[in-house]
């Protein structure tokens, strides 16, 4: 297996000074005056997993790699909110760091408030002083509540009938820079504010105790959450972001089978659910897992909340032609129905599975490799089922264009059952004029 390193360079004197550490991966340099140039070297985490593409049959299980080997991921699955003062929560060893995290990029995952008019930080899960709040209103003032992710390099790769994925706060070979960004902790809802004088507009919110939106098209969601008028508050819609969330799942969990490992989600209902319903928000704050019914209650994984279940959410800067994934990265070139060659817009370069049902691989854009893009992965291959391959469910019309995309599956189990949902569930049958209860979206923002 490749390895994620980077090459050394000596200056003045030929002497590398080695420095024992917590930290094992990535190796970085720095000059030290000893009153003559030495070069200390020092390695950095780096968290990875692999899989064998040739197993047959093909499992849903990854193999965790480099310092990612002994550690042990944990997600809370109680009944009931008794159970969990009961039983403690489970040992995790990507925790935040309220909860004693020291992992690198995971322990700084954040729940913030983000005032609405201006876009600032007004208060922090990780402060308990900071007079953080769930809901939509703090001392006075509408916050959104939402959840930050820490800049950090990825990979995604297949060679030689394996494939990897490796993440490191520091530069690696070949590895692209994630700048930090921050998404809706919940599915958004389409709420109104007034700006001064201003009219009252509508506007994309994210908040606890509210019933998430849908019967709405992708291009409405779309002008609703730019709809601010101040430029730093400026938001778009989930986009390549969630398959970067995908590998930072795969990573910590080293699985695809997302529903067995935290939960299935709100998957097994007849009608759309509040945001983080059961209030088990308040007693997991920020951990993963649920605290509730399996099937009908909220489901947490790396700070959001309901990233699988209740309402599939759109995927923005995305279009399925004919099977292919027309895909842009910058969210001021999203637009409905892309084409390659549309200002920002690139086609994968592999056909996606052209089959309903459950898949066992995913395809891989070698024609985009070292790009933001390598991070999408699409269905590609079938034979899997909702315990091996991806576990979750795909949905395709490969016969037409302009396919919009919808992730994660919805409350309904009568139109999808529960098994059906997942952190890769994908569903492109439609157009991009789709307009239907089971679908929302949620907010995304750079920092």
């Amino acid at each position: 297996m490749r390895k994620a390193t980077r090459k050394l360079i000596t200056q003045g004197i030929n002497v590398v000074l080695l420095l024992t550490t917590l930290f094992f991966g990535v190796w970085s340099t720095a000059n030290v005056a000893f009153g003559f140039n030495v070069t200390v070297t020092y390695k950095h985490t780096v968290l990875g997993v692999m899989r064998n593409l040739n197993e047959d049959p093909l499992t849903s299980a990854w193999t965790k790699t480099d310092d990612n080997e002994d550690l042990i991921a944990g997600a809370n699955q109680y009944a009931s909110v008794s159970e969990f003062d009961t039983g403690g929560a489970v040992q995790d060893d990507y925790a935040i760091s309220i909860y004693g995290g020291t992992l690198q990029f995971y322990k700084d995952i954040d729940i913030v408030n983000m005032r609405v008019s201006d876009g600032k930080i007004v208060a922090r899960l990780s402060d308990s002083e900071s007079g953080f709040v769930w809901t939509g209103t703090r001392s006075g003032e509408q916050v959104d509540v939402m959840t930050y992710y820490p800049g950090h390099y990825i990979k995604r790769w297949q060679a030689d009938g394996y494939e990897y994925i490796q993440l490191s706060m520091w530069a690696f070979d070949d590895a692209v820079y994630i700048a930090p960004y921050y998404r809706g902790t919940f599915k958004s809802i389409i709420d109104t504010t007034t700006y001064g004088n201003a009219e009252t507009t509508k506007i994309l919110r994210s908040y606890a105790s509210s019933i998430p939106t849908g019967s709405t098209t992708i291009d409405k969601f779309r002008d609703y959450a730019g709809n601010n008028p101040n430029e730093d508050n400026r938001m778009s819609l989930g986009d390549w972001r969630d398959f970067d969330f995908q590998c930072l799942y795969l990573i910590k969990y080293a699985d695809y089978n997302s529903q067995t490992k935290v939960g299935l989600g709100i998957t097994d209902l007849y009608s759309v659910q509040i945001n983080g319903l059961g209030n088990a928000h308040t007693t997991l704050l920020g951990r993963d897992g649920y605290i509730g019914t399996n099937g009908s209650t909220s489901v947490w994984c790396l700070g959001l909340c309901d990233f699988w279940g209740n309402l599939f959410e759109f995927i923005d800067g995305i279009t399925i032609n004919s099977g292919v994934a027309c895909i842009a990265t910058n969210p001021v070139n999203y637009t409905n129905g892309a084409t390659s060659g549309i200002t920002g817009y690139t086609n994968m370069g592999y056909t996606n599975l052209n089959s309903n049902g459950y898949p066992k691989a995913t395809g891989y854009a070698y024609n985009l490799d070292n790009s933001n893009s390598q991070l999408i992965a699409f269905a590609e291959t079938s034979g899997g089922s909702d315990t091996t391959g991806l576990c979750d469910f795909h949905s395709q019309d490969n016969s037409l264009n302009a396919r919009v995309v919808l992730r994660g599956g919805s409350f309904y189990d009568a139109y999808s059952p529960a098994v059906w949902s997942g952190a890769f569930c994908f569903y492109y049958l439609n157009d991009f004029t789709l307009y239907t209860e089971l679908c929302g979206c949620r907010l995304l923002k750079t920092a």
